[in-house]
C-alpha cells in the first residue's frame, strides 16, 4: 500500500484496495482469511503485482547501468591476423598473371578462409565488455549476461538479497539458478536456446569478391518444448505422439467435415496463438 500511496492521494480508492487485499477467499464453502499477498484470481491481482514488482524492475535497471561496460567486444587476434593475410593474398591475386602462381595463391586463400570460419571474430572472454538483459512477465523473470560465472553469481545474489530484504519475497529454488548458454532455459513455456551451426552460405563482399560466411552463430531462438506438445496431444486424445498414429473420435462420425474442422480448430487455436 505504501507504493500506491506514493502516487495516489485518493483515500477512498486506497481503502477499497485495502479491503480487496483483506477480503479472503472461500474454498469448499469454508472462508479463509487473507494474511499476505493479493487475492488469488482477483481482477486486481495482476496490476497490483506489476506495481509491486516494478520496484524490482527499477533495481535491475540500476544494476544493469552499473554492470555494463564497453562499446563492443575486442577483435580476436587470430581472426585479425587471418583477415590481414586474406587481404594480402587478394592484392597478390590482382597483380599475379602466372597461372601456376595464381593457383597456389588461391589454395592458400581458401585455407586461410577455412580456418577463419572455425574461430570467433571477436574475443569471447573480453574483460572490457559486459552486457545484462532482463525480461519479466508477472512474477517470472529471466536475465541473460555476458560475463564470467563469478560475476553472474554476484548478480544472482544481489537480486535474491533485494527480493528478500526489500520486497519480502523468496525465489523458487526449483526454478531459479544459473545456466550456461549451451544449456536450455525454460521460460513461460518456451525453451530459450543459443543456436550455432557449421553451415556456411555464399556472399558477395562490398568490393565484389565472392566469399563464404557462417550462417548462424550465437543466435537466440525460442523453441516449443516437445513435452508440452505431447502433453497437449495426450490430454485431447489425438493419438500416439511417438508413432504419429491418430485416434478417431466416434462422436464426430455423423457430423459434417466443417463441424469436425471447427471442433479441432477450437482446441488447437489456443495453443497455436500462444506460441505464435
Amino acid at each position: 500500500m505504501g507504493l500506491l500511496e506514493k502516487k495516489i492521494d485518493d483515500e477512498k480508492f486506497l481503502n477499497v484496495i485495502r479491503k480487496m487485499a483483506k477480503a479472503g477467499y472461500v474454498e469448499n464453502w469454508k472462508y479463509h482469511g487473507s494474511y499476505s499477498g493479493t487475492p488469488q484470481g482477483g481482477v486486481i491481482s495482476p496490476i497490483l503485482a506489476n506495481i509491486y514488482l516494478h520496484e524490482l524492475d527499477g533495481f535491475v535497471a540500476q544494476l544493469r547501468a552499473n554492470f555494463e561496460r564497453g562499446q563492443q567486444r575486442a577483435k580476436n587476434p587470430d581472426y585479425v591476423r587471418d583477415d590481414s593475410t586474406n587481404k594480402g593474398l587478394n592484392q597478390q591475386l590482382k597483380q599475379e598473371t602466372n597461372a601456376e602462381k595464381r593457383h597456389d595463391l588461391l589454395a592458400k586463400k581458401k585455407e586461410v578462409q577455412r580456418h577463419m570460419r572455425t574461430i570467433p571474430s571477436t574475443n569471447q572472454y573480453d574483460e572490457g565488455f559486459r552486457r545484462l538483459r532482463y525480461c519479466r512477465y508477472a512474477d517470472d523473470f529471466v536475465l541473460s549476461a555476458i560475463c564470467s560465472k563469478e560475476e553472474a553469481e554476484e548478480v544472482h545474489r544481489e537480486i535474491e538479497t533485494f527480493l528478500k530484504d526489500e520486497l519480502k519475497l523468496n525465489t523458487s529454488k526449483a526454478k531459479s539458478g544459473l545456466k550456461h548458454n549451451t544449456e536450455v532455459i525454460r521460460f513461460l513455456g518456451y525453451d530459450i536456446i543459443v543456436q550455432n551451426t557449421d553451415r556456411t552460405v555464399k556472399v558477395t563482399t562490398k568490393n565484389g569478391q565472392h566469399d563464404k560466411k557462417r550462417s548462424l552463430v550465437g543466435q537466440i531462438k525460442l523453441r516449443i518444448p516437445e513435452e508440452k506438445l505431447k502433453t497437449f496431444s495426450d490430454k485431447k486424445g489425438y493419438g500416439n505422439w511417438i508413432t504419429g498414429k491418430a485416434t478417431h473420435r466416434g462422436f464426430l462420425v455423423h457430423v459434417s467435415d466443417a463441424e469436425i474442422t471447427l471442433c479441432y480448430s477450437a482446441e488447437l487455436r489456443g495453443l497455436a496463438q500462444y506460441y505464435a
